[in-house]
């Protein structure tokens, strides 16, 4: 259970990541980030940390969207694609 625990900290690590290097590519602060999809910009800094999950579809795809990045580059590492 504990190795569980452990991959989904990793999966929230690496899409924080991806999700700070977007918002730092457009130029956009936390905060502003923040503004635009509904949520605080300390909320923002928790996601991009990997400390707490994004919460729900609809903020997942107010975040790719606002960010203009897709899906696939925000979970490549996780999505099996078809060949």
């Amino acid at each position: 259970m504990d190795n569980k625990k452990t991959d989904c900290t990793q999966i929230y690590n690496k899409i924080g990541l991806r999700i700070r290097d977007a918002r730092t590519a457009k130029r956009l602060t936390q905060d502003d980030l923040g503004f635009n999809v509904g949520v605080s910009g300390q909320y923002i800094s928790l996601i991009e940390l990997g400390k707490t999950n994004i919460g729900s579809i609809e903020l997942l795809i107010n975040l790719m969207n606002t960010l203009e990045i897709s899906p696939n580059e925000l979970f490549c590492d996780y999505v099996k694609t078809a060949d």
